[in-house]
């Protein structure tokens, strides 16, 4: 709600409800099915994620309802149409997370919200196929790795964000030849 609320209050004249706003010199929100053109690449963001934790959070505070995607937001990113790069937070389903620990090790709380969890990467999964980018960027697993996928649009570059400072803290995007490419 603090966030709606701030996007509101920075949110252009004009600008649809899916327009990028800026709330800093240099941070800029792209809301659910957002798009902007970066270098010759189309951006479109499809945030979320179930918290896996939210026992521990209190609501509205730490942890809040709208985190997960809806079935609004998948009918939207069917209007949305294909994009170069898809910025997410949570993983769509359809291969592992490397790095994680292994379900087994989980406390009960984490194992009984993994069928949400699971969930939430199916649903996720619905707008990754509807947008079919070449690139998808994600974090919320906090570990970072880089790999590729063989979809039925052609392969696709996965890079998971890291928020150790490790050397996958992040990528740099750019367009050469119109492909585009990953660059630590």
């Amino acid at each position: 709600p603090r966030l709606l609320g701030d996007v509101a209050a920075n949110r252009l004249s004009g600008d649809g409800e899916r327009s990028p706003v800026q709330l800093g010199d240099s941070l800029y929100y792209i809301p659910r099915l957002g798009r902007v053109d970066v270098g010759g690449l189309s951006v479109v963001g499809l945030g979320g994620a179930v918290s896996i934790d939210k026992h521990y959070r209190r609501e509205g505070i730490d942890w809040f309802a709208e985190e997960a995607i809806s079935e609004a937001d998948l009918e939207a990113a069917k209007m949305s149409g294909a994009a170069d790069v898809l910025i997410s937070h949570d993983a769509p389903s359809g291969w592992e997370i490397p790095g994680l620990a292994p379900r087994s090790t989980l406390t009960a709380e984490w194992k009984a919200m993994l069928p949400e969890c699971d969930e939430h990467r199916e649903m996720l999964r619905k707008g990754y196929e509807l947008i079919r980018p070449r690139i998808l960027i994600h974090s919320h697993y906090h570990t970072g790795y880089a790999t590729h996928v063989e979809e039925q649009w052609g392969s696709v570059a996965i890079v998971g964000l890291d928020r150790d400072g490790s050397q996958r803290w992040g990528r740099v995007l750019s367009n050469e030849g119109g492909m585009p490419i990953l660059s630590d």
